[in-house]
């Protein structure tokens, strides 16, 4: 399931996803079997348009199965559209769960529509 709300400069979206998968299958980095994996996770994001093409963002992200922990992460992000078929994206991550700087991360994402 999921929202998304655009009202004026403001945008408020999220999602709610469950799964469940039966079975075998081997996993490609290791020799490790699952069965029986239950996956559930969200996200939560608000941004804000702080111009004609610039958008700043925050979003809460989880994601946890019954088989792997993961990290719950807190993102801050700003998107620029420098041209109509142009995004840059700057993402800075910061996992919630052992959150020292040494485990934040910035990601960069350049997109071209075509």
């Amino acid at each position: 399931m999921d929202f998304r709300l655009i009202t004026g400069k403001v945008l408020i979206s999220g999602e709610v996803i469950h799964g469940k998968y039966q079975g075998t299958f081997r996993q490609l980095i290791s020799d490790t079997f699952y069965q029986d994996i239950k996956a559930t996770g969200f996200h939560i994001t608000t941004g804000y348009m702080i111009g004609n093409r610039t958008q700043v963002l925050l979003r809460w992200d989880n994601f946890d199965t019954n088989k792997r922990d993961y990290p719950n992460w807190l993102i801050g992000g700003i998107n620029y559209w420098p041209t109509s078929i142009t995004e840059l994206q700057l993402n800075y991550i910061i996992n919630t769960d052992n959150s020292e700087f040494k485990y934040h991360q910035v990601l960069v994402n350049a997109q071209i529509a075509f």
